[in-house]
């Protein structure tokens, strides 16, 4: 089986404030998805698809912000079902949900470990996960497929990211089979 898809994870730095939704760029990134096919992936919170708001720090207006988005979803993706935990939303299409779990999940636990860290021994935990599984995770690439970031400086950038921020993407990968 062949497949291509887009799986973004990210870290919730802050959740008192909330996100409203720039609802023009979540059709692109939903779009650029292949969502039509048997795919597991995460659309987040963050840079691209949110925008953080000083003037909305309150829970109302964050469920609003998820309602909307899980509106955009049912609409565009024709999703199975979504979840929100920890501020990340999952939408899960099809019987490779769990296959694709039991290998990003390896990976998260190693991301979100990260901070404080040394870089290059988080970079190595990284390097060897990688190694360890049967599919290749790329660092982030371009609609074309050529690498745009390489592991080296988006771990740097995360380890490096001033960590008042609201919101900070922790990676997007192209997971191929």
């Amino acid at each position: 089986m062949s497949f291509l898809s887009n799986v973004y994870i990210i870290k919730t730095l802050s959740t008192a404030k909330a996100l409203t939704l720039q609802e023009s760029q979540v059709y692109r990134d939903i779009s650029e998805m292949d969502i039509y096919s048997d795919t597991y992936f995460t659309a987040c919170f963050g840079e691209g698809a949110y925008a953080c708001m000083d003037e909305l720090q309150d829970t109302e207006a964050l469920a609003d912000a998820v309602a909307r988005f899980y509106e955009l979803v049912n609409a565009y993706a024709d999703a199975n079902l979504c979840e929100l935990h920890n501020n990340v939303i999952t939408i899960k299409r099809g019987y490779l949900k769990q296959y694709f779990d039991n290998k990003i999940v390896g990976l998260k636990n190693i991301i979100d470990k990260a901070a404080g860290k040394d870089y290059l021994k988080v970079k190595y935990q990284l390097k060897d996960y990688l190694e360890s599984i049967d599919e290749h995770i790329y660092p982030m690439q371009d609609s074309k497929g050529h690498f745009i970031q390489s592991l080296d400086s988006w771990l740097e950038n995360y380890l490096e990211a001033d960590k008042d921020t609201y919101i900070q993407i922790v990676g997007q990968f192209s997971v191929r089979g």
